[in-house]
């Protein structure tokens, strides 16, 4: 598979992005430009491209920073026009930002309608987390405005920029700490009708859901589960809580508690077996409600591993959502392997399963893993 430093910030990315910065601003050695921008580029990773392609871009361009910004805009300009109205550069504007998180600090209010207006590039997302490190309440007073932009890559911007753990993103300790400080951006993008705009919003409740788990469901309480936009971002934006068995999500989302639902015959494939091989269970769920509703019901399972200090460390799996009518049995069976992997090494000795419904443990059974 082709590096994303390849693919986007190659050679040819640096010929085509002097031709455009030459149309934007004519005084540009374009020659001069190029020479510099693929200097030592073969031996330099994607973030070390993007910020050396700041610096040169800083180095051709006017000094003073407001001349500097007017040539930025036409840049985009002539890359959006190049691409097509509805394309997105992605990584390969992602130097305007950077620019102007790096340069711009000092003109606060200049810089952060720039990255509004510009974010339709490449997301202002990275570019925006040093002006709330700057100034988080100036900076989320200008973000909280964004909601009720026409252009949904703004929208977007205003929940995704200041997501509490916004993955490859600078973080901002104030925006972990105070757990409230973002959610009048969720509730008024909660029901938007762009989908781009709603995942980022459910990746930002998942986000305080790591940090704040108790508090979460009492805010979302509140929202109209019954709108399907609403319905769908509260259950993707839980998906951390809902696989920990976090009991108030699990009752907010419609799931009770185990106490009509009995598990029986729980069996393994084999008492033991080696690192390698793969473990089969079965095991039968019984609704032990005579009459009323079918139980809605989230099933899910641990595993127990060893852990090479000896201690064991419980992972959670998906294994069936169902509803389960009264007095009705199912049974259910998986299988789970114990391969190594780069991101997961297996370690001998006493393992364990574990079968959760709602959230509650039913049933557990050990295994030894050899060798």
């Amino acid at each position: 598979m082709e590096a994303l430093k390849d693919k986007y910030l190659s050679h040819d990315y640096y010929r085509q992005l002097a031709h455009d910065i030459k149309q934007a601003y004519p005084a540009l050695n374009a020659g001069k430009f190029y020479h510099d921008a693929v200097a030592d580029l073969d031996s330099r990773e994607l973030m070390a491209r993007i910020q050396h392609t700041t610096g040169i871009v800083h180095q051709h361009l006017p000094h003073d920073y407001r001349q500097a910004l007017k040539v930025l805009y036409a840049v985009g300009e002539v890359i959006q026009t190049r691409l097509g109205e509805h394309s997105n550069s992605e990584l390969g504007s992602l130097f305007i930002h950077h620019y102007i998180s790096q340069y711009g600090q000092h003109d606060y209010a200049r810089s952060i309608t720039a990255l509004r207006d510009l974010t339709h590039l490449c997301s202002s997302e990275f570019a925006i987390r040093d002006y709330l490190l700057l100034d988080c309440e100036r900076t989320l007073g200008h973000m909280k405005s964004w909601v009720e932009d026409q252009n949904a890559h703004i929208r977007r911007l205003a929940s995704e920029g200041c997501r509490p753990r916004l993955p490859w993103a600078k973080q901002v300790p104030a925006l972990i700490k105070h757990r409230g400080a973002t959610w009048s951006i969720l509730d008024a993008l909660k029901q938007d009708d762009a989908l781009y705009v709603r995942k980022s919003v459910a990746n930002h409740i998942n986000d305080i859901s790591k940090d704040h788990a108790d508090w979460l469901p009492k805010q979302l309480k509140h929202w109209d589960k019954q709108h399907k936009h609403t319905q769908w971002i509260i259950k993707h934006g839980c998906r951390t809580l809902i696989k920990r068995g976090h009991a108030p999500t699990l009752k907010l989302l419609g799931f009770g508690n185990a106490d009509h639902v009995r598990l029986t015959k729980l069996t393994l494939s084999a008492p033991s077996l080696h690192i390698g091989d793969t473990l089969a269970f079965t095991f039968n769920l019984s609704s032990t409600q005579q009459r009323g509703q079918a139980q809605p019901l989230v099933i899910d399972y641990k595993i127990h591993y060893m852990k090479k200090s000896g201690e064991l460390k419980a992972k959670v799996f998906k294994l069936k959502t169902v509803n389960l009518a009264a007095g009705d049995s199912i049974q259910l069976s998986k299988q789970h392997h114990f391969t190594d992997y780069t991101t997961r090494k297996h370690y001998p000795g006493r393992h364990e399963l574990e079968i959760t419904v709602n959230g509650i443990s039913l049933a557990r059974k050990q295994f030894e893993l050899l060798h």
